[in-house]
């Protein structure tokens, strides 16, 4: 340090104190995006989410068994027996309170699209029954209890030390989870399904597919981008 001051003349001065707090240029805008990405690929892999709540929640138990319905009892019936694709899933991420539907190597865009609207219908109708919401509750307790490998299990401690999530919120949210009932299913989905506007949309396909998607997404089509 002694060096380079020598070589100045003077004493650096410091950013802040010169400028002051200079903000970092982030283009964050308030736009829910809908948008194409184009590669060389014969298929498609669909994808949607959008904002719900998170693990501390009273409802996040709910939203989790939601998830795992939605993928036992719609989505695989519908985007892979019926319209081909390889499989389709539905995901709620705790941790960031996002909820996801996926579909991959699938043969539609459009069609699959209009699945996932159909599944926010299908699970607030409460088109199931008691037994297949403990079923759901166990396939969601498995995910909970199945034992990571030392790596993982450092990663997710790490994100949990990180977004501050205790031991003891985690535990609720699987007390809470073994009570679960269909009408708390129902409840649920009528509170955060319903309102599409805030739904992000991302596929990626190839360049002619997308293209041939925007003629039947006319009123609110993907914005298209090259990988």
């Amino acid at each position: 340090a002694t060096s380079i001051q020598t070589k100045l003349g003077k004493k650096p001065q410091d950013i802040k104190s010169v400028h002051g707090f200079i903000p970092p240029e982030v283009g964050l805008t308030d736009e829910v995006p809908r948008e194409g990405w184009s590669t060389s690929t014969a298929v498609s892999f669909v994808a949607r989410t959008f904002p719900t709540v998170r693990l501390g929640h009273d409802d996040a138990p709910a939203l989790s068994v939601i998830s795992k319905i939605l993928r036992s009892l719609y989505l695989h019936r519908e985007i892979r027996e019926k319209g081909g694709a390889y499989g389709g899933f539905a995901i709620y991420n705790r941790e960031d309170g996002l909820f996801c539907f996926g579909s991959y190597r699938d043969p539609h865009i459009v069609t699959t699209l209009k699945v996932y609207d159909a599944a926010l219908t299908f699970i607030q109708s409460g088109s199931f029954n008691d037994e297949d919401v403990k079923e759901a509750i166990l396939q969601v307790c498995s995910d909970i209890d199945k034992p990571d490998t030392p790596g993982a299990a450092a990663r997710k401690a790490f994100l949990r030390q990180i977004i501050s999530l205790p031991d003891e919120t985690r535990q609720r949210f699987k007390e809470r989870l073994l009570d679960v009932t269909r009408n708390q299913v129902i409840d649920a989905a009528e509170k955060y399904f319903g309102d599409d506007e805030n739904h992000a949309v991302a596929v990626i396909s190839s360049e002619d597919r997308l293209q041939a998607a925007n003629k039947s997404l006319v009123d609110n089509p993907l914005r298209l981008n090259r990988i």
